[in-house]
């Protein structure tokens, strides 16, 4: 893995070590507490980064068995990533798209914890293996903004975490906050 997409990934993975070290602190009562009606659990909104991981490494194995027609990222795609990252800075909420809001209720914390530890062993063996003349293509598909490089999938990721950070300490204080 070069240095800049090992920097990145990095970054990702210790955001995603300090979250669980901080939720470990916490029972599954309080990680599948539901604070509203249609609304998720701290495990829940776990499954959706998951499943958001998963369908990004399948995405881009894909990619790399054809190979073929797959664009260098240009100006435009940078503008895509960059109103998509603002957009996750703002203090709305979004209804995440069916194929990666279908969660399962009533998980078991260890086990999901245990998956995405495996999703993100498979995501550091992908990066560790993937060819130098692909990490500026458009190797990843977003559902809004479209094909973007793995650089750009990290920064969008690493945006999309930290937004659900704050979705996850809401449900924690008000979980405290009934008890």
């Amino acid at each position: 893995m070069n240095s800049k997409l090992e920097s990145k990934f990095n970054k990702l993975e210790n955001s995603r070590l300090r979250l669980l070290a901080e939720l470990e602190k916490r029972d599954d009562k309080e990680l599948n507490y539901h604070p509203g009606k249609d609304e998720w659990s701290v495990i829940q909104v776990m499954h959706h980064l998951i499943i958001i991981e998963q369908l990004s490494i399948g995405y881009i194995n894909k990619k790399l068995t054809y190979r073929t027609n797959i664009k260098k990222s240009g100006f435009g795609t940078a503008i895509k990533v960059f109103v998509l990252k603002l957009i996750l800075k703002m203090p709305f909420r979004f209804k995440a798209p069916k194929i990666v809001s279908e969660v399962p209720d009533d998980i078991d914390f260890k086990e999901t914890k245990n998956q995405w530890d495996q999703i993100r062993k498979e995501m550091r063996e992908l990066f560790d293996n993937l060819p130098e003349d692909f990490l500026n293509k458009n190797i990843f598909k977003h559902a809004l903004a479209g094909r973007m490089n793995i650089y750009q999938m990290l920064s969008f990721m690493e945006e999309h975490f930290r937004h659900h950070v704050k979705q996850i300490d809401r449900i924690a204080r008000r979980f405290d906050a009934r008890n």
